[in-house]
């Protein structure tokens, strides 16, 4: 059975979290199982991932077409787990934003990034205003 404290975090640390970022002590505790069930999921897969690897690693003899499509598989990987580190880093992330009782809060603007944001993007950092005014300036700076 899992641990569902905050990772080491006393109650009064998770209380201030709660207070912090307008999230009550249940919806916190939801938003932390699901990021540690995310990310146990995608510890899973980038095990899958890295099997994967080692397959294309031991595999590279045949056909110049087979060499081909087999270095395709192999670069397709590497860019798989490139995803998955990224991934698992903003997960760990936020699971540290847990425990220093921040969670839940836009690092821009201070405000609470609130609960059905957080449900469809737990580990967002950035306000729904804060996450536009962002995309508003890469657009104009992009072109």
């Amino acid at each position: 059975m899992r641990d569902t404290t905050f990772l080491g975090a006393s109650t009064a640390d998770a209380e201030a979290a709660r207070l912090d970022a307008d999230l009550s002590p249940q919806q916190l505790a939801l938003l932390h199982q699901q990021l540690l069930q995310a990310r146990d999921a995608l510890l899973r897969s980038r095990q899958e991932t890295e099997n994967h690897l080692r397959e294309f690693l031991g595999d590279s003899d045949g056909s110049a077409s087979d060499r081909v499509q087999h270095e395709e598989g192999y670069l397709l990987n590497l860019t798989v787990r490139r995803r998955e580190e990224w991934q698992l880093q903003r997960l760990n992330e936020a699971l540290q934003r847990i425990r220093n009782g921040c969670y839940g809060r836009c690092e821009e603007t201070g405000e609470p990034i609130g609960m059905e944001r957080l449900l469809a993007c737990p580990t967002a950092t950035l306000s729904r205003a804060a996450q536009e005014q962002q995309e508003n300036r890469q657009r104009q700076l992009g072109g």
